[in-house]
């Protein structure tokens, strides 16, 4: 407290010189943590998103898969065990995404059957389509 007309009852009551130092004390470490909980906030939403991420990763291997096709005609012989080998992890990824969403599909229609039959309406199935 800064205020001199103050100081003189602050001084009269037993223990309120040491609260409004605590207080003080207190106020400036609260401020302290939110400047730092701003900083690290700050931080995080400059990083990228996982979609973000994806996006360029896709980007890249196609431009792999058309690279790779370029040298296997060029260079049968040298690149085509590797090219054979990018197309299985490809079909294998794509087949672990075939199933994935599969099982999101099934599901969803699974969470609106339960839905649509709780509101008196059994005789309707819902299909989605993804």
């Amino acid at each position: 407290m800064k205020d001199s007309t103050l100081l003189d009852a602050i001084n009269q009551l037993t223990g309120c010189a040491q609260i409004i130092a605590a207080l003080e004390t207190a106020q400036i470490e609260f401020e302290k943590s939110r400047v730092a909980y701003e900083t690290e906030k700050a931080k995080v939403s400059t990083r990228a998103s996982a979609t973000s991420i994806k996006t360029e990763v896709v980007k890249l291997i196609k431009k792999i898969v058309v690279y790779m096709r370029a040298m296997e005609i060029v260079e049968e012989l040298k690149y085509n065990p590797f090219a054979i080998t990018l197309n299985e992890i490809i079909a294998d990824n794509n087949e672990v995404v075939k199933k994935r969403s599969e099982k999101t599909k099934k599901i969803l229609q699974k969470q609106w059957t339960i839905a649509l039959q709780s509101n008196k309406a059994s005789f309707l199935y819902v299909t989605i389509s993804m």
